[in-house]
């Protein structure tokens, strides 16, 4: 699932999510549980800004 705007992209399986800099594909994959991952972006919804 690529973000083009912000250069990211993720990629899911059952277990984990990978995430990479579209921009430097080459370099470092992120990779987290998938429940690990899906807390964080639960979290990022629910988060308000100033």
């Amino acid at each position: 699932m690529p973000f083009r705007d912000s250069g990211w992209e993720i990629a899911n399986t059952p277990t984990q999510v990978a995430v990479r800099d579209t921009k430097t594909p080459s370099r470092a994959t992120l990779t987290f549980p998938t429940p690990t991952f899906t807390t964080f972006v639960e979290a990022l919804k629910h988060h308000s800004h100033p």
